[in-house]
């Protein structure tokens, strides 16, 4: 459970660097993107994670990121 725990902490911190990042970004665009990721970080560190289902998560967010380039 720990381990679960240590994940969803790990999330959060990358939600507050992308918080962060986005503070200090002046294109609308780079800013809108970022927040938009702290947002997913923060939507995986709160969900119910089960046999698999972080991988598929991480998948989907790492696939979304890419079609937005």
């Amino acid at each position: 459970m720990s381990s679960l725990h240590n994940r969803a902490s790990d999330f959060r911190t990358s939600a507050a660097e992308c918080l962060l990042l986005a503070t200090s970004v002046t294109d609308q665009r780079t800013r809108t993107a970022l927040l938009a990721m702290a947002q997913r970080w923060l939507d995986l560190a709160d969900a119910p994670l089960g046999a698999g289902r972080l991988d598929t998560a991480l998948q989907g967010f790492n696939d979304q990121q890419m079609r937005k380039r």
